[in-house]
């Protein structure tokens, strides 16, 4: 068994997902166009990450006519 304490392996769980977001930055933060927000989720047990989730939500005006844009065209992809 591991003489880590909670806090340690805690601490150790937080820093892992803040290590994968500085990684995955320029990624996330590309075509942020019509999004409103960016949500950030985890869920941590004592000793590990057992979900760990990032979320772009957009308008929804943006979707719709983007839809309307797409039928006019000819090419829609099952969108709204």
């Amino acid at each position: 068994m591991s003489s880590k304490t909670i806090n340690v392996k805690v601490s150790e769980c937080i820093k892992s997902i803040g290590e994968d977001l500085i990684a995955r930055a320029d990624d996330i933060a590309r075509d942020l166009r019509n999004v409103t927000s960016i949500n950030i989720n985890s869920k941590i047990s004592y000793d590990e990450i057992i979900n760990y989730d990032i979320t772009k939500n957009y308008y929804t005006e943006a979707l719709i006519d983007n839809n309307v844009k797409e039928k006019e065209n000819g090419s829609n992809k099952g969108y709204i």
